[in-house]
């Protein structure tokens, strides 16, 4: 399992193939922010998914505030769907 592999899958919208990979990467490597980040991406897209991506946003953010880009989308993500 690898952060680019599930970070791809996520970006060929086979979410719950990315969700299950990137679930392997973040217990392997739970400072990962990058799979993180993914992993709220996909996760969001499943049906009852809102939950962990939910946790994955908070997590990305709590690794890797300062990238700006994907911490505005997290938050802005979050904001909309009750996470903040």
């Amino acid at each position: 399992a690898t952060t680019e592999h599930g970070c791809a899958l996520a970006g060929s919208s086979k979410f719950s193939a990315a969700a299950a990979e990137l679930e392997r990467v973040v217990a392997a490597s739970p400072n990962d922010a990058e799979a993180w980040y993914c992993l709220a991406k996909a996760s969001s897209r499943l049906q009852n998914g809102s939950v962990r991506a939910v946790e994955a946003y908070r997590r990305f953010l709590a690794l890797k505030p300062k990238d700006r880009v994907k911490a505005r989308r997290a938050t802005e993500w979050l904001e909309r769907n009750g996470g903040n």
